[in-house]
């Protein structure tokens, strides 16, 4: 019975941490494209605001 428990806890350890480990980089990943959206949309109005900044 000992044994059973053993390799029990230490399979839900496992599970546990490869479940967080795997939140972990898709919660990362969605900040990295949500970052390049950002990005994307600050480089198509960057160089309007210039433009207004500069008659404005």
């Amino acid at each position: 019975m000992q044994i059973n428990e053993m390799f029990l806890r230490e399979y839900t350890e496992t599970k546990l941490a490869r479940l967080h480990r795997e939140a972990t980089i898709e919660r990362q990943t969605r900040l990295n494209n949500q970052r390049s959206k950002d990005e994307r949309a600050l480089a198509v109005r960057l160089p309007w605001l210039r433009v207004l900044r500069k008659y404005f």
